[in-house]
């Protein structure tokens, strides 16, 4: 059809230039549709290709942050692990000091005092008490059910 302009020029003018360019030349009306084709599935072209390039770099930005995320679980896990081991030694501790307490706890007749009628009660300010325990609620003795079959 003999367009006096390339593929590349039709699409990537501004479309201000663009109009320029086409007013500017006597051409036919096919001449003009093809023309505004060319254009129109050139920029679909780009905008597809844009749209493709966006959609990569969102997957990567997403395998990155997932990656980031996995790391962050690992160190979360190792500090979770050390954390429990803290706390179970910290109780054990405690429990021994515990039993040490009450092993050198008399009361007015020289007697220690049972860790199962008694108990420490810590205070804030550091003091140390000892207070009875209340008394345990009754048990009730479950009675076991028998499978009747019929």
């Amino acid at each position: 059809m003999k367009i006096p302009f390339t593929n590349d020029k039709i699409v990537n003018l501004p479309v201000e230039e663009f109009n320029e360019l086409l007013s500017k030349h006597q051409l036919s009306e096919a001449q003009l549709s093809l023309i505004r084709d060319i254009r129109r599935r050139g920029k679909n072209k780009m905008a597809a290709q844009n749209c493709r390039k966006r959609k990569l770099d969102t997957i990567l930005n997403l395998e990155r942050d997932v990656d980031e995320l996995r790391h962050d679980k690992s160190r979360l896990l190792r500090e979770k692990v050390e954390f429990l081991r803290s706390i179970r030694q910290m109780k054990q501790k405690v429990q021994s000091l515990y039993q040490e307490v009450f092993g050198r706890l008399r009361d007015e007749q020289g007697r220690p005092y049972s860790p199962s009628r008694y108990a420490l009660q810590y205070g804030s300010d550091g003091s140390v008490l000892l207070i009875p325990r209340a008394p345990a609620p009754p048990r009730r003795q479950e009675r076991k059910q028998k499978d009747r079959r019929k």
